[in-house]
């Protein structure tokens, strides 16, 4: 590897960490070279990444990227401690150059750059990097990368008899364009007594369900007497996120009813969700008629900070779709 060089930079709010420009400039143009990638796609998931972006990269002696690892930076809600998760999106290895996955001694030493500059303790650090890889990356970063399997996502689907839930004549619900503020608080409320939780408010629900280029998302908020009582965000016969008290049956009723009558006029067989199985959230739907299904991702992390380790994370952690995407 003495003809390769190894570089880390951190992008957050316009500026790249100290040296870190040409590192910044290079995966740009290496990820907008990708296959089905794009300027906007970039400019939208890594340059305007709410909470930043973390770089590794691999370089020959021509600046040529033979391996990439890019993540963004997701506040975090870790034991009521704001903290940062990564959410590793991009792992490249130059096929030509690299003979694949299989002989990527460049991209172990790019994945293993990446842990060691950005994966640590909060505040410095992130104490945990997540992902849902394809089956090869999934096995290379088993092997080579220390990485964990969280578990398999298993998927929830409205079954045969329909929704069971109870009727919610109190619940009015609408579609809207953008989030308001008003999302900020239910969220907060929400959120609390979560081991860990990724943090939701206006701002980052519109950059990533609004702002996304080419972007199919509907947005679903209930109200309860003229109050803001939940949300879902539905695309293509999936809720992909879902922000609701687990007590307010009622609520959660009524976004079902929404959504699983949006996505039947779409020519779908029903709604379908998931969940962690240790979430409120897996039982309730349950409850209200969706039927268990077996999922083919698979939601794999490294942790740098015990306790929180993968019997805690499996435990602990609510996340969505939209959270893993």
């Amino acid at each position: 590897m003495a003809d390769y060089d190894v570089s880390t930079c951190l992008f957050h709010g316009g500026k790249v960490s100290s040296g870190g420009e040409s590192a910044w400039e290079l995966a740009r143009q290496s990820f907008c070279g990708s296959p089905n990638a794009s300027e906007k796609e970039w400019a939208w998931r890594f340059e305007n990444a709410p909470d930043g972006t973390c770089v590794a990269l691999v370089t020959d002696s021509d600046q040529r990227v033979v391996s990439r690892v890019l993540g963004t930076r997701k506040l975090t809600l870790l034991d009521g401690e704001s903290v940062f998760f990564i959410r590793v999106f991009d792992l490249y290895n130059d096929f030509e150059q690299r003979q694949g996955l299989a002989r990527a001694r460049s991209l172990k030493q790019c994945g293993e750059a990446f842990a060691r500059s950005f994966g640590g303790r909060a505040p410095e650090g992130h104490p945990v990097i997540y992902g849902v890889p394809t089956r090869r990356a999934h096995r290379f970063g088993l092997r080579h990368l220390r990485w964990e399997i969280l578990r398999s996502e298993a998927v929830l689907r409205v079954g045969p008899r329909g929704l069971l839930g109870p009727a919610a004549p109190g619940v009015e619900v609408e579609e809207i364009d953008r989030f308001s503020d008003e999302v900020d608080g239910l969220c907060e409320r929400v959120g609390q007594g979560r081991g860990a939780v990724l943090v939701r408010d206006a701002a980052r629900l519109n950059h990533l369900f609004c702002e996304r280029p080419g972007a199919n998302y509907t947005i679903a908020a209930a109200r309860c007497n003229g109050q803001l009582a939940g949300y879902c965000v539905y695309s293509e016969g999936t809720l992909c996120d879902w922000i609701v008290a687990p007590d307010a049956m009622d609520v959660a009723a009524a976004l079902c009813v929404w959504g699983d009558e949006r996505a039947r006029s779409e020519g779908k067989d029903g709604l379908a969700a998931s969940f962690p199985e240790s979430s409120p959230e897996w039982l309730l739907f349950q409850r209200l008629g969706f039927w268990i299904h077996a999922g083919d991702a698979y939601t794999v992390f490294r942790s740098f900070h015990k306790p929180y380790i993968m019997s805690w994370l499996f435990s602990h952690w609510y996340y969505t779709p939209a959270d893993i995407d």
